[in-house]
């Protein structure tokens, strides 16, 4: 059993959806929380890049004795914790292995995943699919742009902005909409208000539990305390409680 925190890092706020589910499994757990403020968003950036910002979050989490690291970002996850793993000493998860194991088990026929434009153009999700033998048709939906109107709270731009970019999900035969950042799932339920009645949205709710459930049970309660940093100018700084902790229910626009 280990009695240290969980480090948990994404470009922004949308980590802090990823921290709202591990503290419903385990309230009294430490967790330090870094959100690369400086580089975000990561969805416009090089691959290169991706791994160099998520290799130094990392090293940096783990020089603070945590026990366990989540990358709380897609794009990271596809792109840099395969490379990370032999590059650290502490055990790390990332949202892409999670969610394939859900699509794996549940077998859908055709699904859209909203994503960031490196997330699409990378092609991991895809790639990772077919390596497991997964049979499912998945379509990349880039959103360019949401990511960052999500971190400045524009509500209702942010609304314009789902209602035009909905609609080929509705006009396509799917039986599943993925939230392939962790960003949308701040807006989840504007997203959904969007879909036709027949796509299941597929978030964070049905699928990150189930495999994380395994790993936090190695942990000793603490005192629940979560620890929040941010990367500002090239330093890693102590910063308040973000706002979108207390409004974030996934209950619409943040």
């Amino acid at each position: 059993m280990t009695q240290s925190a969980i480090g948990i890092f994404d470009s922004g706020i949308g980590g802090l959806s990823v921290l709202q589910q591990l503290q419903s499994i385990k309230p009294k757990q430490d967790f330090i929380y870094l959100s690369d403020h400086a580089n975000m968003p990561y969805g416009n950036k090089t691959a290169k890049q991706i791994q160099d910002y998520s290799l130094a979050i990392c090293r940096w989490l783990e020089s603070r004795g945590v026990s366990l690291i989540i990358s709380a970002c897609h794009t990271s996850s596809i792109i840099a914790v395969d490379l990370i793993r032999s590059q650290i000493n502490v055990p790390i998860i990332g949202m892409h292995t999670a969610l394939a194991a859900f699509l794996k088990e549940h077998r859908y026929r055709s699904i859209a995943m909203l994503a960031t434009p490196l997330t699409v153009s990378h092609g991991g999700y895809p790639s990772l699919i077919k390596r497991l033998g997964i049979d499912c048709q998945i379509d990349m939906l880039p959103c360019p742009g949401l990511v960052e109107l999500i971190e400045s709270k524009q509500t209702a731009t942010i609304q314009r902005y789902l209602n035009k970019n909905l609609g080929i999900v509705n006009d396509n035969d799917y039986d599943g909409i993925v939230l392939g950042c962790t960003h949308y799932e701040l807006v989840k339920q504007a997203i959904c208000l969007e879909l036709n009645h027949s796509i299941n949205c597929i978030s964070i709710d049905h699928w990150l539990k189930p495999h994380v459930h395994g790993y936090l049970d190695a942990f000793i309660d603490c005192g629940g305390r979560v620890t929040y940093y941010r990367t500002n100018h090239g330093q890693i700084q102590l910063t308040p409680c973000p706002t979108a902790v207390q409004s974030h229910r996934g209950q619409g626009v943040v």
